[in-house]
């Protein structure tokens, strides 16, 4: 009889504490904070218990990207074997329960004083290795620990006396002000000090303090990841949002939310793959290699997708515009700035800001360098790859914590469309939603497009959410949309002729006959852009009460492709 305690780490309401801020700086450092919480804090609690691990933190790591790593080491000389940890998740294995209850406390005791305002949820289970199957005690152990996510108790914090002042941000009680070297760190004082008689300094609290300190190894980690940027490109990353977009021409952000499709069934796959005894060793294996390979796949998506926007600069130099209209933008000091800044990576989940016109293109080549079948002979258990993403285009003082809410619930609606897009056969698709909020309003996507995006008649005109499949026996594709959006920018027909495009969008509302007579009545005008799977719309507009135009006519203004 071998005992053995497992334990599982989650960290919760991860969304609202990263994006609860318009302050760049706060929405990297809780990121990073986050990221320690199940990565670097693991380890650096075991060595400060004086005990040892079969994990490491590898910074500089080409295939993996920095993150933890692994060795073997037998069972019976460390204190705990850590199975996976990244992402706000983490698995480990412990010799007796105190050794599990002593590292809980040691880990969450760390947390509360350099992560104020972090929320992990823990759950310990009792095994035998040699007898108990590993699979099951896991699953039933995940189950537990969503119970006590949502059961947890809610914390109530002192909200301080009356001579106590309220964090700018949190409304809690603040301890300093954010240009106070003793309060943010030696760094964010620094930048602050660029700027004399410039910056107006803010009460700020414990948890937004911490969130800014880190601030600075969430930078160092981004260069670890993405060191092309720096290195060979000359760019540095952005440091407030005001830095994305044109003045003069164009000031929105895009935030994208993408998520792998069908991760829980994959872990599924490696259960049911390992649920006898004995098979308990080839568990922890599998799951680890599952880990470390969602993390590789998604690092390499993302140094391609950077290397794609650089190589769509028309000169190729610093001093380009990305897709021959995106102006590189530049930092306070006169630095050119890449248009583009990765906030939470390193997972199957990732969200990234960027010029609001370069969001759509860039979504969907992240997505299909995510969802590459060959990388490097390697397979997820599961089969082919998929995933989905949400575009929210907004101006740039918009409310972040609101943005990242729209595109979370964009890719949930593509996530709701699979059953519809996907290729027969297949179990799901890659698939993206996205919507530009010009206005400024806040409404719930659903009630938007049924008040904005119907026709005259009530019938929907959209065309998203849209697959990226190649072989996708629907109209609705990445491509199709793609394809009449640079139509209607570059075609000698349409380009440069905005009251022509508009005129269009008019008649595609009121329906098939006004679209006919714009035709008749533009001599240039013998059909509209040619649509695979959809021929006759080309001369109505519509067919079998869908739309396949009017996506591509809002987009004009806000989607640049980096395709040569």
């Amino acid at each position: 009889m071998t005992e053995r305690v497992l334990t599982l780490l989650e960290v919760t309401g991860i969304q609202s504490y990263i994006f609860g801020s318009n302050q760049l700086a706060q929405n990297i450092g809780a990121s990073e904070l986050v990221d320690r919480a199940t990565t670097r804090e693991i380890i650096d609690t075991i060595k400060a218990m004086g005990q040892q691990t079969n994990a490491y933190w590898e910074t500089h790591n080409e295939g993996h990207g920095p993150g933890i790593q692994y060795k073997d080491r037998p069972f019976k000389d460390i204190f705990t074997e850590v199975v996976y940890a990244g992402g706000g998740n983490a698995m480990l294995l412990f010799h007796n329960l105190k050794d599990a209850v002593d590292f809980t406390k040691s880990i969450t005791r760390k947390l509360l004083k350099e992560a104020p305002g972090l929320k992990l949820v823990v759950a310990h289970k009792l095994y035998d290795h040699d007898s108990m199957v590993l699979a099951d005690e896991h699953h039933a152990l995940r189950g537990e620990l969503a119970h006590r996510k949502r059961d947890h108790a809610i914390s109530a914090p002192l909200l301080g006396q009356s001579v106590t002042a309220e964090c700018t941000y949190t409304g809690l009680p603040a301890i300093g002000y954010d240009d106070e070297a003793a309060t943010v760190g030696q760094n964010a004082f620094e930048k602050v000090q660029e700027f004399p008689g410039v910056y107006q300094h803010r009460p700020i609290s414990a948890e937004v303090a911490a969130k800014i300190k880190a601030e600075r190894e969430g930078k160092k980690r981004l260069d670890q990841v993405l060191p092309q940027v720096k290195n060979e490109m000359g760019f540095d990353f952005i440091y407030d949002f005001s830095e994305l977009g044109d003045p003069d021409e164009s000031s929105y952000i895009a935030v994208v939310h993408a998520d792998g499709n069908q991760m829980g069934k994959r872990f599924e796959a490696i259960r049911s793959k390992h649920n006898t005894a004995g098979k308990n060793d080839a568990y922890i294996v599998a799951l680890r290699e599952f880990s470390l390979s969602v993390r590789r796949r998604a690092k390499r998506a993302l140094s391609k997708t950077v290397d794609y926007l650089y190589a769509g600069s028309d000169t190729g130099e610093k001093g380009g515009r990305f897709g021959g209209v995106v102006s590189t933008p530049t930092n306070r000091k006169g630095k050119p700035v890449l248009p583009f800044r990765p906030i939470v990576f390193g997972g199957d989940d990732i969200t990234f800001v960027c010029d609001g016109r370069l969001g759509l293109d860039l979504a969907a080549y992240y997505l299909n360098q995510f969802c590459e079948e060959d990388h490097e002979g390697e397979s997820l258990e599961g089969g082919k790859v998929f995933a989905r993403a949400g575009v929210a285009v907004v101006k740039t003082h918009y409310p972040f914590s609101r943005a990242y809410d729209l595109a979370e619930a964009l890719a949930a609606q593509a996530k709701k469309s699979i059953v519809d897009l996907k290729v027969t056969g297949q179990q799901s698709a890659t698939v993206m939603d996205w919507h530009f909020a010009t206005t400024g309003m806040m409404y719930e996507i659903k009630g938007i497009r049924k008040r904005e995006y119907r026709s005259n008649n009530r019938r929907s005109m959209l065309m998203r959410p849209v697959t990226l499949e190649e072989n996708a026996a629907t109209w609705r594709t990445w491509k199709n949309f793609s394809k009449i959006a640079n139509n209607f920018q570059n075609h000698k027909d349409w380009k440069g002729m905005r009251n022509k495009v508009l005129a269009l969008r008019d008649a595609l509302r009121q329906g098939e006959t006004a679209v006919e007579l714009f035709i008749a009545t533009h001599d240039k005008v013998k059909k509209l852009p040619q649509i695979s799977g959809k021929e006759e719309m080309a001369s109505r507009g519509w067919q079998e009460n869908e739309c396949g135009y009017f996506d591509a006519i809002e987009a004009i203004d806000f989607f640049v492709s980096l395709k040569p």
